[in-house]
């Protein structure tokens, strides 16, 4: 790549003129260092006036958390101040022994005054105590009232799963009585601590709730909101951008606490704070939109990023026309070369030219001549190579079976004239007449059985029959052509290595034929002695030091010729079980009409 950059450089410093070669150093020089320059001011000036709001908005937010967590302090710390006094506990069980109807009266009278001095004190909307019996009610504020009351509100069920105070928002009430926020607490009996007794409520209007939001506003159009955590409880309806009827609250408390958050509610990006009201399972949640934080930083920057992006639109564009034109031939000379890489070398040749590229075009178009003469050459010569090595193998054949079908007709004549003889013989012309074939390397696969039988007459009247030889050839595959001398070799090795090394030394060879798909098999089935699976591995398709192989050179010698001739996917299997026999199976491919 930094050649090729070089080379264009080079190219344009020598064939472009001097209003082109201003024109790019301009580009480069001037352009590129504005617009880089132009992008860093407009986003550091937006991230400062983010910054700088963000910051005073979080001081306002604070002053309201420190306004609503009082409140609600107020009112867990009457609770917690009621919960110990015994008049409490009295007046909820006035069933209890010795409490009379005079008792009764004067506990009711003293919480009366205790619960409004307490409302004077601590600026607490109303106290109230539920129990579950009828009991005087002394003054007007109707301070003891029917358990009942309260008993079916939605929430009431999780005073059973906790013992502290429970806050309860103006939503849980369907009352006729202003909205208030109500803490309460579960008192127990004290003989009976998990028997419920009565109900503490100390009450925090609405209004009071709302003056606490209102007390510090975040920012001109931003907002605080009082929420549990599925919805909003209170808002200061300080903006009109924002429709929070249905905000997905969940997904806001579920976002880290520690600093300003971005956020979609509904459509509108916004920035969120939160933070959790100590004792109350609510959270205060400041949202700010995003348009009065970052607007006059992002029509500054926009404007700015708009005529640097116009400028380097207009510079890229010319450069890329510049680019195209210098390298355009170099481009085309990199994908002949990238096709020939692939092994196409149908590549059409490029029209030279008399500078640099140009002198490469032509020197890469006689190559390629000079590269299509030598595959030819290679072609040839290979196919040449591999007739050679077809004649050097078939030339291999053992010839110990001549010279010992000769040994056994000498034999014979002295012995009797014997009409064995002729067969033999007749025998022996069949088998060298296929053997020679005209000097054909393939046969068809008729004359290669029609081979084989003839070597198993032979071997028969040589050992008076001890093998019988059973042939299974489909029709289909006769006229098939194979190239010759693959069967009898495995016979032969079915015969002198299996059945002859049995005890009995007999025995059966089944030879079966057929087509399978797209490929024809003929297998050779001998009772032999068979072989382990480590003497198949070791022997059976391997030389050994000495050069030949258990069952016979020829196993090789055939495998080899059958790779040569039908590629490495065809060849010989083996299967074999000691003492039980040894299947050897030759696929070739099935050809459309016979060779």
């Amino acid at each position: 790549m930094t050649h090729r950059i070089w080379f264009a450089a080079e190219n344009l410093a020598k064939n472009t003129s001097l209003r082109a070669k201003l024109f790019v150093l301009f580009s480069v020089l001037l352009l590129l260092p504005f617009g880089v320059f132009a992008f860093y001011t407009t986003n550091r000036i937006s991230e400062t006036l983010r910054t700088q709001t963000l910051s005073a908005a979080y001081k306002a937010f604070h002053d309201t958390v420190v306004a609503v967590s009082a409140r609600a302090k107020n009112a867990s710390d009457v609770i917690s101040l009621l919960v110990y006094n015994d008049a409490v506990y009295r007046i909820a069980q006035p069933d209890a022994p010795d409490y009379s109807f005079v008792h009764q009266l004067e506990d009711s009278r003293s919480l009366s005054v205790e619960f409004e001095n307490l409302e004077v004190l601590t600026g607490i909307s109303r106290i109230r105590l539920y129990i579950d019996t009828d009991v005087i009610s002394y003054g007007k504020g109707q301070i003891l009232q029917s358990l009942e009351d309260i008993s079916a509100l939605p929430r009431f069920s999780l005073f059973n799963e906790q013992n502290t105070h429970l806050w309860f928002s103006p939503r849980d009430f369907v009352e006729s009585e202003d909205a208030t926020f109500s803490c309460m607490r579960m008192l127990y009996h004290p003989r009976a601590i998990n028997t419920p007794l009565a109900v503490l409520r100390v009450d925090v209007s609405y209004r009071d709730m709302l003056d606490a939001l209102h007390g510090s506003s975040v920012t001109e159009q931003g907002m605080v909101l009082l929420t549990d955590e599925n919805d909003v409880l209170l808002s200061d309806g300080g903006t009109r951008s924002l429709s929070l009827s249905s905000v997905d609250i969940s997904a806001i408390t579920g976002q880290p606490a520690d600093d300003w958050q971005e956020a979609e509610i509904h459509g509108e990006s916004c920035f969120v704070y939160y933070t959790e009201v100590d004792d109350t399972g609510w959270y205060l949640v400041a949202v700010i939109p995003e348009e009065e934080i970052i607007s006059p930083g992002v029509r500054l920057r926009n404007e700015m990023l708009l005529i640097a992006g116009l400028l380097v639109l207009v510079a890229l564009s010319f450069a890329v026309i510049i680019s195209n034109l210098l390298t355009r031939r170099m481009r085309a000379l990199s994908g002949r070369m990238q096709m020939v890489e692939e092994g196409r070398m149908n590549v059409r040749p490029l029209t030279p030219s008399k500078d640099e590229v140009g002198q490469l075009i032509e020197h890469f178009n006689r190559m390629m001549v000079n590269l299509q003469h030598l595959m030819e050459e290679q072609v040839r010569q290979g196919m040449e190579i591999k007739n050679l090595e077809l004649r050097a193998l078939q030339a291999q054949i053992n010839p110990h079976f001549l010279y010992n079908t000769l040994d056994t007709i000498h034999s014979l004549a002295f012995e009797t004239d014997s009409p064995k003889i002729r067969e033999m013989v007749s025998a022996l012309a069949s088998f060298y007449r296929i053997s020679l074939s005209k000097g054909s390397d393939r046969i068809p696969i008729r004359d290669e059985i029609a081979h084989a039988k003839a070597y198993v007459e032979i071997q028969n009247i040589r050992f008076t029959g001890q093998v019988c030889v059973s042939w299974r050839i489909e029709r289909e595959i006769e006229e098939q052509s194979i190239i010759k001398i693959v069967l009898q070799p495995l016979i032969e090795n079915a015969m002198i290595h299996g059945i002859f090394e049995k005890e009995a030394s007999c025995g059966t060879i089944i030879v079966s034929g057929k087509r399978e798909d797209g490929d024809i098999l003929i297998s050779v089935e001998d009772d032999g002695v068979g072989m382990r699976q480590e003497e198949v591995s070791r022997y059976f398709m391997s030389y050994d030091d000495n050069g030949s192989s258990r069952g016979g050179y020829g196993i090789r010698n055939i495998n080899e010729r059958l790779h040569l001739a039908y590629g490495e996917c065809y060849g010989l299997s083996c299967i074999s079980t000691p003492g039980k026999g040894t299947i050897v199976t030759i696929r070739i491919p099935f050809e459309n009409s016979a060779g």
